[in-house]
């Protein structure tokens, strides 16, 4: 058969499928533009030289973003070939070969590609642009600008060949499902029912018993060590779960209802009920992945939002004084000469210019196990004394400090009591009136927790006890491998600090041998490690928020064009169009609501797990994380309710066309 003919076929199927492939090509221009976004961001010359810690996380986003338009355009491209199923038997039917059918098949996706192909890139650049000075802005570097984002033709070429992939993909399945089918069958699987499913007894134990186990490693997390090794395993188990139990639960809940004929056997629920096994039969793994895509929309963009709430906070509180100053290998140096080199560094640097709140802070670090209020060693792994430790047992990083440097750290004048000065990052130690170690009870009041960094990304509860001898003491108890050594860090301002002077204060500590931080660098270092996840985060969000749109879009056609032929069964033997439509609209909103019904039950039972992860970012209070995540639901919820009302006309559309 010759070329334009088939040629033809293709784009008459494609007009006459627009409802179908407008979405599909829209929502995979935006998807591949967001792949174009990532990769350009990741090589982009303006970042490698101005924020050198942002290419690491873009590369992971990457990973991630590209799993994610792979996945959702791939499958997405199903409903599709649904669609196209009768078409396909038709053809044959009429006298044309597989191998036509193969080639109009190929004509149907070839042009969706190429408009993809040009298409994506352009739009991937236009807001790029944008989006580059956004992140820029966020970094807090106001000096980029759309020139320092040039076209990135690597960046294209990688689109075209992932776009590539996808597409051949999408074909080869293409080419299976003509080839395993004989001509009737094709003509008629896209009208073949499904039937009402069956009780599946095994499948929703193993579905209860994957999401129990992941709602309980949620629940029962308590520390950010326990909750890093936890969150995969959560997510895996619960996504397993969900696919199980949609296709099990649900149908059981309904055949039960069958059962009561009090409630069955009136109008509006035996047609709701008959109606939804049959649409169980055709969507539950359809249902299933609505609901993991809503769960991940509010998860990712919950914990977008709490992070920028707390980024300025954490900033702030990164470093307490614009200079820190420690030497070099300095656990190879005793401590005499840890001090009386930083005191000659603090000195020369005195001489030139005008120092403030200058203080050396002696401290020690190391892990231990808390629980009840009591302090306990950390044995080595091996250590047959770790099987004594109870099981609710918080291992936490301990900083200790004496009373002397705090106050000195905080310009206050110290008092005479004996109790210990504590404060934690993570913990809950309102309750904490008092600490024990070793069977000895200490005193303590609690602080502000001001004087713990914010770059610790673990449990921190930080002691500041009498003297040294006391410190070195409590050392001696809980650590199994002790040391004498104490961290020594010069702590300064400057009364009119500039980056001038911060150039000579390194040179004059690298010369004593001597490393130095400075505030104003690990603000920058806190503003691209949150900046960059939280751009990340955002572009995620939009990408799994335009996949849930478009699973919606085309669960509603396809759901439209199996209930067609039976709503106008329904209509012709007589039944009112009020009581149809009110059967229909129950349907449509218990399948449509109920995967963010889901979404909302997985996001509450995480709270704990991801509030816990949230503590490395600074986030330590819950009423910020609590009311960000609600402000996402609501706001995702509206989103949800414009996707239903626009998908909604769609299907009444189609359902009322004549068969």
């Amino acid at each position: 058969m010759k070329t334009p003919l088939l040629w033809q076929l293709a784009k008459r199927s494609i007009a006459g499928h627009k409802k179908t492939y407008i979405p599909f090509i829209f929502t995979n221009v935006l998807l591949f533009a967001g792949e174009y976004i990532l990769l350009s961001l990741s090589s982009n010359d303006y970042i490698q030289e101005r924020h050198t810690a942002l290419p690491q996380l873009l590369a992971i986003g990457l990973i991630l973003g590209s799993l994610v338009v792979l996945i959702i355009a791939f499958y997405t491209s199903f409903f599709i070939q649904n669609q196209l199923t009768k078409e396909f038997g038709l053809y044959t039917i009429l006298g044309l070969e597989k191998k036509h059918v193969r080639r109009v098949s190929f004509y149907q996706l070839l042009i969706p590609y190429l408009i993809v192909i040009i298409a994506a890139p352009i739009t991937g650049y236009l807001i790029g642009q944008f989006l580059f000075v956004m992140l820029n802005r966020i970094l807090k570097d106001t000096g980029a600008g759309f020139m320092d984002y040039p076209i990135d033709w690597m960046s294209v070429g990688i689109v075209i060949v992932l776009i590539t992939m996808l597409y051949s993909a999408i074909y080869i399945v293409s080419i299976w499902k003509i080839h395993r089918l004989n001509p009737l069958d094709l003509f008629k699987d896209s009208r073949s029912s499904y039937g009402a499913p069956k009780n599946r007894w095994i499948t929703l134990i193993a579905g209860l018993a994957l999401t129990g186990y992941g709602y309980y490693l949620a629940l029962t997390v308590t520390d950010i060590l326990q909750a890093l090794t936890s969150i995969f395993i959560a997510i895996f188990c619960v996504i397993i779960g969900t696919y199980l139990l949609m296709s099990s639960l649900l149908t059981i809940l309904l055949k039960a209802m069958q059962k009561n004929k009090n409630h069955y056997y009136k109008p509006v629920n035996f047609l709701t009920v008959s109606g939804m096994l049959h649409r169980l039969g055709n969507n539950t793994i359809a249902l299933a992945s609505t609901a993991i895509l809503t769960t991940g929309v509010i998860l990712v963009s919950g914990l977008v939002f709490s992070t920028y709430r707390t980024m300025e906070n954490q900033a702030v509180n990164v470093q307490p004084s614009e200079y820190q100053v420690f030497m070099k290998g300095q656990f190879t140096l005793s401590n005499e000469e840890k001090d009386s080199s930083l005191n000659n560094i603090l000195t020369q640097i005195d001489e030139e210019f005008n120092v403030t709140n200058s203080h050396i802070e002696k401290t020690q670090f190391l892990n231990a196990n808390f629980v009840n209020n009591e302090l306990l060693p950390l044995y080595g792994p091996d250590d047959p004394r770790n099987e004594s430790i109870p099981d609710d047992t918080k291992r936490i990083f301990l900083l200790l400090s004496t009373k002397e440097n705090y106050y000195e750290s905080i310009n206050q004048t110290p008092t005479d009591d004996d109790s210990w000065i504590i404060t934690t990052n993570t913990l809950n130690i309102d309750d904490v009136n008092a600490l024990t170690v070793n069977d000895q009870t200490f005193d303590t009041q609690t602080v502000d927790n001001t004087v713990i960094s914010s770059i610790y990304g673990i449990e921190v509860l930080y002691i500041a006890v009498n003297s040294i001898e006391e410190l070195q003491q409590l050392s001696r108890t809980l650590e199994y491998e002790f040391s004498n050594d104490l961290e020594y860090t010069l702590h300064f301002d400057l009364a009119n600090n500039s980056l001038e002077k911060e150039e000579e204060i390194k040179q004059i500590v690298e010369e004593n041998e001597g490393v130095v931080e400075t505030k104003r660098e690990a603000i920058q270092v806190i503003y691209q490690l949150n900046g960059g996840l939280l751009f990340i985060g955002v572009l995620i969000s939009f990408l799994l928020l335009v996949g849930t749109g478009l699973l919606l879009y085309y669960r509603q056609i396809s759901q439209g064009v199996e209930d067609q032929k039976n709503y106008q069964i329904m209509k012709q033997v007589g039944l009112p169009n009020s009581l149809i439509k009110k059967t229909i609209r129950r349907q449509v909103l218990w399948i449509f609501f109920l995967p963010l019904l889901i979404g909302i039950v997985h996001n509450m039972v995480a709270s704990k797990l991801l509030f816990t992860l949230m503590g490395m970012l600074g986030l330590t209070e819950f009423s910020v994380y609590a009311s960000s995540f609600l402000i996402v639901t609501v706001v995702f919820s509206i989103f949800y309710l414009v996707f239903y009302w626009l998908t909604s006309r769609v299907y009444y559309q189609i359902v009322n066309e004549p068969v």
